[in-house]
C-alpha cells in the first residue's frame, strides 16, 4: 500500500472542491486532480452512504489503487455540493 501524507490527501480534496470537471459514472460522481507529479481520482460513492475517497493515484510508475484515504463529513459536504452542481 503507498503511503500519502496527511497534507496530501487534504491537497487532492481541497482541489477537488475547486474543479468544474466532474463527471457521473455508474460508481458515482469523480473527478480526476493533479498534485504534485500524480494525478488523482476522487469519488462519491453513488449511494452516499459512503465516505468520499481518493482511488486511484496515477504517475510515471502507473496506476497505484489507494485505501483508507476517506473525506471528513466537512469535506464531504463541501465536496458534493460542488459534484452536484457540475455533475448532477
Amino acid at each position: 500500500m503507498p503511503h500519502v501524507s496527511t497534507p496530501t490527501v487534504e491537497a487532492v480534496f481541497a482541489a477537488a472542491v475547486r474543479s468544474p470537471h466532474w463527471i457521473r459514472t455508474n460508481l458515482g460522481q469523480q473527478v480526476s486532480v493533479t498534485h504534485g507529479s500524480y494525478h488523482y481520482t476522487v469519488r462519491i460513492h453513488s449511494s452516499r452512504r459512503y465516505l468520499d475517497h481518493i482511488e486511484i493515484r496515477d504517475g510515471y510508475g502507473g496506476y497505484e489503487y489507494l485505501k483508507g484515504l476517506n473525506a471528513t463529513p466537512a469535506q464531504h459536504r463541501a465536496l458534493a455540493a460542488v459534484a452536484d452542481h457540475y455533475a448532477p
